[in-house]
């Protein structure tokens, strides 16, 4: 088939691009809670850096006009129904990959 088998295990994977952020839990869809941890300021978008309750890290990419957030602050994770790609298998890993950001930012 095109995915896992049911019981097979699955790692969901979530574009930084597709996720929002909302100042309360979504009306309708999907979403988790989760704290900033830092910010990333790259022009006309900001990289939000979360993490959620059970410690997942997640990094959402937002414009720069979006409503001010700042390190501390809770947020809201949601995203559209279509923006989860399903992978077979667990990743060894959970969260953003191992990149170091900034050092490939002061790389370029």
């Amino acid at each position: 088939g095109d995915g896992p088998a049911v019981g097979d295990g699955a790692t969901l994977m979530l574009r930084p691009e597709r996720l929002y952020l909302l100042g309360t839990p979504p009306a309708s869809g999907p979403g988790l809670r989760a704290t900033v941890t830092d910010l990333l300021f790259e022009g006309a978008t900001r990289r939000v850096l979360l993490r959620t309750d059970d410690g997942t890290p997640l990094a959402a990419e937002v414009a720069s006009t979006h409503e001010p957030v700042r390190p501390g602050d809770t947020a809201w994770v949601a995203w559209p129904p279509d923006a989860p790609v399903v992978l077979a298998g667990h990743s060894t890993r959970a969260g953003a990959t191992g990149t170091d950001v900034d050092h490939v930012e002061a790389s370029l």
